[in-house]
């Protein structure tokens, strides 16, 4: 009896080994054709400085191409990989990647050597197919990144979390990732020369997986719940006015805000083949007439009504002469305005474009930030 629970216990111990094993499984992803999905028009399988390597090229028209790593199923854990740059403008990498859901970090190639460059590393979700960068500008960073040799990039995600190391180096921290996907695929993409590919699953440095505290998240003055409308057409350099707001509230939803108070409408109406304006809507009580200071981050242009009367006008492009700072991006710093209350119920209606004629709209993100300086007499 003694020697049968011995042997029992040695099969439990060496099944929890091989368990424990495969959970904290290693994985060398060689830079060899068979182990990746490609186009073989854009990719070469190299030897490059004694280390097995694919070099990714552009093609005309082309900054980025992909390639993704067969039988990969990422979850948590590390990821790191060598990189030697070759042409702008960006390389990266992407993680839980499912269809046109997924977390991509990437390298600003220009930055290179210097070290001051706050946009160097910069992570973006990919959520409907729609990369979010215009709507996330504190997701980015200083990077020592290196022009001529390797460059070393690790990733530590856990849960909700993320590290990105560069060349040995914390380079950025992500409190909250965005992402709809919780599991998906690895894929590398960008220009760039890489090589020695290592995942080791659910080695996560200790890092919390539950999200970061949101720096918003105990600050009353910003408008957290709002009803949206469907998106609608609106023609090239259409502008909205008091009468383009619905004469009901057909098809309308609720919408919360999000991480750092933005209402991401990408999120719920997905991308636009065409320029499109939707509508955001809360009432407010007040206990007395009158006048508040509204601070507003959005992307791309924007039209406010308080009580049927407009009462701001702005528009915000990236890499355009009008952009609003930081950059074009949306942020709670874009601008403000003063709103005109009135004592009892008060309506305020947003209109929200979504412009596709160049660098803003759902090409980069489509959404709103609104903070009141102060709630006190206010109710939502």
């Amino acid at each position: 009896m003694i020697l049968k629970a011995k042997l029992i216990l040695l099969l439990i111990t060496l099944a929890t080994g091989l368990s424990a094993q495969k959970k904290n499984q290693v994985v060398y992803v060689p830079m060899s054709s068979d182990k990746w999905e490609y186009n073989p028009a854009k990719v070469r399988f190299i030897t490059h400085k004694g280390q097995k390597a694919v070099r990714i090229d552009t093609l005309k028209g082309e900054d980025r191409q992909q390639l993704t790593a067969k039988n990969i199923l990422f979850t948590n854990g590390t990821i790191e990989f060598d990189v030697e740059i070759t042409v702008p403008p960006f390389l990266g990498i992407s993680f839980r990647e499912q269809g046109n859901e997924k977390e991509h970090v990437y390298l600003r190639v220009g930055r290179a050597g210097k070290a001051t460059a706050g946009d160097a590393v910069q992570y973006t979700p990919i959520i409907k197919g729609v990369n979010l960068w215009n709507v996330y500008p504190n997701y980015q960073s200083a990077a020592d990144i290196r022009s001529y040799e390797w460059n070393h990039v690790k990733l530590v995600v856990s849960g909700m979390q993320m590290r990105v190391f560069v060349n040995g180096k914390l380079a950025l921290s992500v409190h909250k990732l965005e992402g709809n996907s919780l599991t998906g695929g690895v894929s590398i993409e960008g220009p760039g020369i890489y090589a020695n590919m290592v995942i080791r699953h659910n080695e996560v440095e200790n890092l919390d997986p539950n999200a970061g505290v949101d720096p918003t998240a105990y600050d009353l003055r910003y408008i957290r719940k709002w009803k949206v409308s469907p998106p609608v057409a609106l023609p090239y350099k259409q502008e909205l006015n008091n009468l383009d707001v619905p004469k009901t509230e057909e098809g309308w939803t609720v919408i919360k805000a999000e991480y750092r108070g933005l209402v991401n409408l990408v999120r719920v109406h997905g991308p636009g083949k065409e320029r499109r304006a939707a509508w955001l809507k809360v009432n407010i009580k007040s206990e007395k007439d009158q006048v508040r200071k509204i601070d507003i981050g959005f992307s791309s242009e924007v039209w406010v009504f308080m009580n049927g009367q407009m009462v701001y006008i702005d528009k915000n492009y990236y890499s355009s002469p009008i952009r609003k700072q930081p950059d074009g991006r949306c942020s709670i710093e874009n601008g403000s305005f003063y709103l005109p209350l009135r004592k009892g119920e008060n309506e305020l209606v947003v209109g929200l474009a979504d412009d596709l004629s160049g660098y803003g709209g759902s090409a980069f993100g489509w959404g709103a930030i609104l903070r009141f300086d102060r709630v006190e007499e206010l109710e939502f």
